[in-house]
């Protein structure tokens, strides 16, 4: 009775220490931002670009086998002539079935193609728009690089982006997690006492290291993916506006609240390595460098 006792007990505290490795490894993933970001190249790739967009290519079609073609025998009687009809009745079924098939894929196949020689006419034209420096040329160029950047918790961002052509800024309006979608779990224990599985949560003070840490590699992840990846030069400097939806704790009402916002020039942004800063200090370390220049705009105004 005793084994038995302790044998559920040592299940029950590996099942523990699983769902704290599970849990383990979804913050890891949720606060892995950066780093990834920072192995490969985000220009985007035109030649590349059109097959990214659309459908794989229809496979061709698969036609039914044919039966074995009946053997004539010396005597023709009647049993040949009804398993001959029946063999030539198959024969015609599959013929018209395969054919079916040949058209629909051969209509598929040319729909495709149409539709690629779409795609490829509007990639030539938004790089022709992106490479003269055309706003709505800029901004969708902008938005495939974001578009295509995957972060490791597989979460799919929202934002909106705007072009000011006479200052070459890029303004991006971008949807950071509400602190309610993170999970807040960090250990599950198993107590023998009372047999019973307890969640440990993060504590109020690591959760906002935690969730500040988040933003701020957010940030500088989407600016070092928008610079890196303009190649036309397009960029001056980015305005990254980011905002997270929360619930109005007077009203009760859905509510959009600024958590982040830094402006960024391309050139002072660049010539920092990433891989070594600490992303609270690096976003700080910005935002004197742009209070110091409005400054510096500000006594050249009115000099």
């Amino acid at each position: 009775m005793n084994e038995a006792i302790n044998t559920d007990q040592d299940e029950n505290a590996a099942v523990a220490r699983w769902r704290t490795a599970q849990y383990q490894a979804r913050l890891g993933r949720t606060v892995d931002i950066l780093r990834p970001a920072l192995a490969v190249k985000h220009a985007i790739d035109w030649d590349k670009l059109v097959d990214r967009t659309i459908e794989p290519e229809p496979t061709h079609a698969t036609y039914v086998e044919y039966p074995p073609e009946l053997k004539q025998p010396g005597a023709i009687d009647e049993r040949y002539v009804r398993e001959y009809t029946a063999w030539a009745e198959t024969v015609k079924q599959i013929e018209a079935e395969n054919q079916r098939r040949y058209n629909e894929s051969v209509a598929a196949i040319e729909k495709w193609n149409a539709h690629r020689a779409a795609q490829l006419e509007d990639v030539t034209t938004l790089r022709a728009g992106y490479e003269s420096l055309i706003p709505r040329g800029v901004e969708w160029y902008c938005k495939f690089v974001l578009v295509f950047s995957q972060f490791q918790d597989g979460s799919q961002r929202e934002f909106s982006l705007e072009y000011v052509p006479e200052s070459k800024i890029l303004i991006v309006d971008y949807a950071l997690p509400a602190p309610d979608d993170l999970v807040r779990i960090k250990e599950v224990k198993y107590v023998k006492a009372s047999n019973e599985f307890v969640e440990v949560f993060l504590s109020e003070r690591e959760f906002k290291q935690i969730y500040e840490d988040i933003v701020n590699q957010t940030c500088l992840r989407t600016l070092h993916e928008l610079f890196d990846a303009d190649k036309a030069n397009a960029l001056s400097a980015a305005q990254f506006r980011g905002w997270a939806e929360s619930v109005d704790k007077a009203t009760g009402r859905d509510t959009k609240v600024s958590v982040l916002s830094l402006h960024a020039e391309k050139g002072d942004f660049q010539r920092i390595n990433l891989a070594r800063v600490e992303p609270e200090a690096c976003v700080n370390f910005l935002k004197s460098l742009s209070a110091e220049c409005s400054k510096s705009n500000h006594f050249s105004r009115n000099e």
